[in-house]
């Protein structure tokens, strides 16, 4: 069996991480995978085919490129699905729906396209995002409606995919969500992670992690923490991206630099050791479609308080574990009395391994099963 998936670019983040993983449980099934990007997939295996396009006057994440990529992506695929034979495709996100669509009809092979948030925001990084909302409506629509199987990542998608086709065909779209993630290396213990970054051993600490943009509304994370006032809480934050400058800004003018470390990217192993470390997972994202880091948090053994959002509510329930993601002085309170006592912080540890529970699946096998079975098309099975 031959497929033909597309990552234009590879960055560090969950969404990432997943593609790779779905790479991976398909070449360990005997699949053999074209992949079409800009930048090099980091994958070796004889069954794993790169298809890079060069544009030597355009950075891979530049606004040229992502042009370029709305450009040819599409004709490319075409041209890679007759010459290589494909047999499906594989749009791991509504973009790559649209950018397959011409290939997957007229070549009349099916696609499976993988929803991991939501529609919209799929498309806002593209450059005719800012300009043109109809446009990438069009353009998330083409992508659901050239799918012969949709895979949406949270129960919210699943509706709105569903509205968007008006169809209630059985399995045509399907719930699958992100699995709990567990350690698949040594880490370090609490104590030696704690003494490595300075943190005292009575200190109560909170760590999120993450690209850290607008979306992952980690100023209000920051506003809780002024308002808790406690010098003994503190903040990790793991992650990178556009908005860490104004945060660590925020941090001085607000006086909570000696309370608040941001990390930077860091090794699986890192993070997990600083999981070990820490006390409390929080998730003030604005929107998700399932967080990749609170599943690793929940693997680790780490409770988690996350905003009200479809994806999070999905892990943590529509329950105490959730605070609204526009409201720094609930999530302030809600900290507090999880740290008030013993018995507070018990419940919520008990309650976040009962929730984790509901994740833990083989994602590799669901992943493959999705791609490979039930399709009626010599060559798939």
């Amino acid at each position: 069996m031959r497929v033909l998936t597309a990552m234009y670019t590879m960055r560090k983040g969950g969404a990432y991480d997943r593609f790779i993983m779905m790479v991976e449980a398909l070449l360990e099934r005997g699949v053999e995978v074209h992949c079409l990007s800009l930048s090099p997939v980091p994958i070796e295996h004889p069954h794993f085919h790169s298809h890079r396009l060069f544009f030597p006057w355009a950075r891979p994440d530049g606004t040229v490129a992502k042009g370029a990529v709305l450009l040819f992506f599409p004709w490319v695929s075409l041209l890679l699905g007759w010459r290589q034979k494909i047999d499906v495709f594989i749009a791991f996100g509504i973009l790559y729906a649209f950018l397959f669509a011409l290939a997957k009809c007229t070549l009349r092979r099916p696609m499976v396209t993988f929803v991991r948030g939501n529609f919209n925001t799929s498309f806002r990084e593209i450059p005719v995002a800012p300009f043109s909302k109809w446009i990438i409506r069009l353009m998330s629509y083409v992508g659901l409606f050239a799918s012969d199987r949709v895979a949406v990542v949270n129960e919210a998608l699943g509706r709105a995919a569903r509205d968007v086709l008006g169809t209630r065909e059985e399995g045509r779209v399907i719930l699958f969500p992100n699995s709990v993630l567990s350690a698949s290396g040594e880490v370090l213990d609490r104590g030696a992670i704690r003494r490595r970054y300075g943190i005292p051993e009575t200190a109560k600490v909170l760590i999120t992690a993450g690209i850290l943009n607008r979306g992952k509304n980690l100023e209000i994370l920051m506003r809780a923490l002024r308002i808790v006032d406690n010098a003994e809480i503190l903040l990790i934050v793991a992650g990178d991206g556009p908005s860490r400058a104004s945060l660590e800004e925020m941090a001085r003018k607000w006086k909570l630099g000696n309370r608040v470390f941001f990390l930077g990217w860091l090794s699986q192993r890192e993070l997990w050791s600083l999981f070990s470390a820490s006390d409390l997972y929080v998730h003030p994202s604005e929107g998700e479609g399932m967080p990749n880091a609170m599943l690793e948090a929940l693997g680790s053994g780490l409770p988690c308080i996350g905003s009200k959002v479809p994806g999070v509510i999905d892990i943590l329930g529509d329950g105490e574990l959730l605070f609204e993601p526009s409201d720094e002085e609930a999530l302030a309170e809600k900290i507090a009395h999880i740290f008030s006592a013993s018995d507070s912080y018990v419940a919520v540890k008990n309650q976040c391994e009962e929730r984790a529970k509901r994740f833990v699946f083989d994602w590799k096998e669901k992943v493959s099963q999705i791609v490979t079975q039930g399709f009626s098309l010599a060559g798939v099975t």
